[in-house]
């Protein structure tokens, strides 16, 4: 059984991000890391009552998160290939009234782009990416998609495809609570290919003016010194 509850309070929420990047000649590195922190979050919880399990949200204790994530880049062929490989890590942790629960989750992401005259090609792909919050953790699809394309001056065309080399698809929600945990796979073993057109271009049409700067300068050449005769 789900409750509300008319007395949840307002909540405050800390932030700190620290950022560093390197570069030479061919490779670039990036360095990204954030700490946040709930106080009193509103998050859920579940009692046994009357041969029932209620579940509610209630203000818990604390709520802290740690990302980070090293991007590193490299040219191999001037500026025509780039490829950059991201690995990245997220810590969790838990803190309510009745619990406290922890989930650490790795993962990597990378991509490489292509460049050459009016063409470009891009690849990317990225592991599941998991969140927690409260006694829920989430756990996203793993991704992949290839996209060649074409650009002028005034429109660009280009093709795509999604998860082009697996029939696999899962997603997972799997809350974590002592008293009524539960697991949700959401999956397929015959996933097809999604393939993607893009079409972009530039209208110009209607009158154009041409501005001109002007140049306003006023000057005062009177001394304030009146002259006559007596």
């Amino acid at each position: 059984m789900r409750r509300g509850n008319p007395g949840l309070k307002s909540v405050r929420f800390y932030s700190n991000t620290f950022s560093a990047s390197w570069m030479h000649k061919k490779v670039a590195v990036d360095f990204f890391v954030r700490y946040s922190y709930d106080h009193k979050p509103v998050m859920e919880s579940t009692c046994f009552e009357n041969g029932k399990f209620v579940r509610t949200m209630e203000n818990h204790k604390g709520f802290h998160r740690i990302n980070l994530e090293t991007s590193v880049q490299i040219l191999p062929w001037k500026e025509y290939i780039a490829i950059r490989v991201t690995p990245f890590l997220n810590r969790y942790i838990s803190r309510g009234n009745t619990y406290t629960h922890t989930h650490t989750n790795f993962g990597v992401r990378g991509s490489l782009m292509a460049a050459y005259k009016n063409w470009t090609f891009m690849a990317e792909m990225n592991t599941s990416n998991h969140t927690l919050w409260g006694e829920t953790i989430t756990k996203e699809e793993k991704l992949h998609s290839m996209m060649l394309g074409y650009n002028k001056d005034k429109w660009s065309v280009s093709a795509g495809v999604l998860n082009p080399f697996t029939k696999r698809y899962e997603q997972e929600i799997e809350n974590i609570s002592q008293l009524a945990g539960s697991r949700q796979v959401a999956f397929s073993t015959n996933l097809s290919p999604v393939f993607m057109v893009n079409v972009s271009f530039r209208l110009d049409f209607g009158r154009t003016y041409k501005s001109q700067n002007k140049v306003l300068n006023n000057s005062d050449t009177n001394a304030g010194i009146l002259s006559g005769k007596k």
